[in-house]
């Protein structure tokens, strides 16, 4: 993403959703324009590394941050979109940061194979899919707290969209990302910080989607699980990356 442009989407975002927040104008057409530019932000950033930007930390939080606009624009569950809409801000605003600050990356030339996006597109869906999963666990939790009340919708709802990460999460981070590896470095899985936390968020996501789908736990705690879960995800996705070395860091 070229960084003019991106601070430009960034921009219009925040202008959508100050529309949104003080005038409570929708102004459809504003959000629909600033996605497009958006996508268009990432057709310039494919064209300038000559592959599809999903290498740098900055590269898939603004992919991350696209995916959960598309949320936004469908609407749904969050009034319509509100929430995650903010949520894919404030990603956005940490891809910048990270594009300031972190450099670019280069693939090397034993990674540059067709399972590269294959690999990380479908792990990315997966983070957009949890994320949207906290969101519904995190609303549940507050209106439990504050109003007295259990949103039995919300809970069914993040249920649905952790199953659905955890599909996309498993398929691209470890099954795809094992035969990306062997192709790569000649090894399914050599216990990499990446891959063992990766693993492990896998497995932690598919125990509370059994409590969850099995009714071994109320909303209330499931929710609380959803939290916890999502947490370690962020420590897999970001922290490992930065406070681990291995062949995933960015240190």
């Amino acid at each position: 993403m070229e960084i003019d442009l991106g601070i430009i989407v960034l921009a219009g975002y925040a202008l959508y959703f100050a529309a949104r927040l003080i005038f409570r104008y929708r102004v459809d057409f504003l959000l629909y324009a600033i996605i497009g530019l958006h996508f268009l932000s990432m057709v310039a950033r494919t064209l300038e590394l000559q592959h599809f930007p999903i290498i740098g930390i900055a590269d898939t939080f603004c992919l991350l941050s696209f995916i959960l606009m598309l949320f936004c624009a469908y609407g749904g569950i969050f009034s319509p979109g509100l929430i995650p809409g903010l949520t894919a801000l404030v990603f956005l605003c940490i891809s910048v940061v990270f594009y300031l600050t972190a450099g670019e990356a280069y693939v090397r030339e034993e990674l540059k194979t067709a399972l590269l996006p294959l690999h990380v597109i479908p792990a990315i869906l997966g983070y957009a899919f949890y994320t949207v999963g906290f969101l519904g666990s995190a609303a549940n939790i507050l209106g439990g707290i504050f109003h007295k009340q259990r949103l039995e919708k919300l809970g069914n709802f993040s249920l649905k969209a952790n199953l659905i990460g955890n599909v996309f999460f498993g398929t691209g981070a470890l099954v795809i990302g094992s035969v990306w590896a062997y192709v790569a470095w000649g090894s399914f899985w050599d216990w990499d910080a990446k891959e063992t936390f990766s693993l492990v968020t896998f497995l932690v996501y598919s125990v509370y989607l059994f409590l969850g789908y099995k009714k071994k736990l109320d909303g209330m705690k499931l929710s609380f699980l959803c939290v916890a879960s999502y947490s370690l995800l962020i420590f897999t996705y970001v922290g490992v990356t930065f406070l681990i070395q291995g062949r995933h860091s960015y240190r």
